[in-house]
């Protein structure tokens, strides 16, 4: 784990949407994530941590279905914690060591206070609208919760800030 609490990122997938998990989908490669950081520290911790799990290989020997299982089962429990960092590499480590495809990041200036820098990953290369839909779509995402969350402590109306 960083030496910055999991709580200070927030990711959210994009594409394809209601994803649950990554091993659970047809097309891995459509999927996109989008992060969040209070700190640009916290950013280029994140994007150094994913280029060093993308460059740790596996065993020649290693069984690849077992250990996509486990990472698959990581990736739940990591999700279901709120661990959303870990277990995004959790995603990164399958679809780099195990199926052996690289990724994209896209590092933005976009904020949403209090998170102050974003970027992107994904398992193919995106273009410039992409990059926008898909950083649209993280902010209404964004919005929500902070909405749900004001409501929860009545300082808020339902559907989000005013």
């Amino acid at each position: 784990m960083s030496r910055h609490d999991f709580r200070d990122v927030r990711i959210y997938t994009t594409n394809p949407r209601d994803l649950n998990s990554p091993f659970d989908v047809r097309h891995p490669e459509d999927i996109v994530f989008c992060c969040f950081f209070r700190e640009l520290e916290q950013r280029a911790e994140f994007l150094k941590q994913t280029r060093f799990i993308a460059g740790t290989p596996l065993a020649v020997d290693a069984d690849t279905q077992t250990l996509t299982e486990q990472l698959a089962d990581e990736y739940r429990a990591l999700q279901s914690s709120g661990n959303e960092q870990e277990a995004v590499y959790t995603a990164v480590r399958w679809w780099s060591g195990i199926l052996r495809r690289g990724y994209h990041t896209y590092s933005l200036k976009i904020g949403f206070a209090p998170y102050r820098t974003s970027c992107i990953l994904s398992f193919q290369e995106l273009d410039a609208d992409s990059i926008r839909y898909n950083l649209s779509r993280a902010l209404q995402m964004l919005e929500r919760d902070k909405g749900r969350v004001l409501d929860f402590f009545g300082f808020g109306g339902s559907g989000g800030l005013n």
